[in-house]
């Protein structure tokens, strides 16, 4: 564990990024959820006893994310014609 946080200082004061060893949980459940899996197994996962933990705290909504609704919207307005 030494050696990951001599490693997140590394990337945080010589590189001057913001990181921190925990964020790569967050882009854990991120990618997961953008890549379409099933956010209860996400939950399992991170190991969190609530739904509400994974997705309001670790998932986050990236450009891909809000793209992929603006075109499921424009979908389903295309078929109601």
């Amino acid at each position: 564990m030494n050696s990951l946080k001599y490693l997140s200082r590394i990337v945080n004061y010589e590189l001057g990024i913001n990181f921190h060893f925990h964020s790569l949980r967050h882009t854990h459940a991120t990618m997961l959820l953008e890549a379409g899996a099933n956010i209860k197994d996400i939950q399992m996962r991170l190991g969190h006893g609530n739904l509400a933990t994974t997705m309001d705290t670790y998932s986050h909504v990236t450009k891909k994310m809000k793209d992929d609704t603006v075109n499921i919207l424009e979908n389903i307005i295309a078929t109601q014609k």
